[in-house]
């Protein structure tokens, strides 16, 4: 089973999201597409980018995701969910994955790769979208570069550079540079 110690911040943030969603909708267990649906809603995490990269719909997704947690199963009281087996086993690969990778903690991105290779829905709606195990671990290889998560907050990192600076050649191609004029 897996170390919940060893999940970075928006890891522990995305498994309560999940399991937040199957508890509003009464679901028994918190199933892989409910985590999916938690790492799409986080627009400051990794798991964006690397979808995108890939060139998935996220948007598309996100419906798939939504349409597969409506077929859920339904009960009614107000016990809390329990992992399903699906999910489980994509959290033990995500572990796996991290050390694999050289990881000290357990991220969002390999939550993904989790999900991506682990028999169930999310790994259905992933492959539906052109996001197999294999171009996720490619666009992540990208996206994340040489960063390893060595601490509870890797996320802040990886995009730093994107989000605190302006990418002039792109500017200068969409003509949106003012002319440098006296040089």
């Amino acid at each position: 089973m897996i170390n919940f110690e060893r999940l970075t911040m928006k890891a522990t943030e995305a498994l309560r999201l999940a399991a937040n969603d199957a508890r509003g909708r009464g679901n028994p267990e918190v199933d892989g597409p409910h985590l999916l649906g938690a790492l799409l809603e986080q627009e400051e995490g990794i798991v964006l980018p690397v979808l995108q990269k890939i060139g998935v719909q996220v948007d598309g997704v996100r419906a798939r995701v939504q349409e597969r947690i409506g077929r859920l199963a339904k009960v009614s009281g107000g016990a809390d969910p329990t992992l399903s087996r699906e999910l489980r086993a994509a959290l033990e690969a995500a572990e796996k994955k991290a050390r694999e990778l050289g990881d000290e903690y357990v991220s969002t991105e390999h939550f993904l790769v989790g999900l991506a290779s682990a028999r169930g829905d999310a790994r259905a709606i992933l492959e539906e979208a052109g996001a197999d195990e294999d171009t996720v671990l490619e666009a992540l290889d990208t996206v994340r570069g040489s960063h390893r998560v060595t601490d509870q907050t890797p996320e802040d990192t990886y995009r730093a550079l994107a989000r605190y600076s302006r990418d002039l050649t792109d500017l200068a191609r969409q003509g949106k540079l003012d002319p440098v004029i006296g040089r």
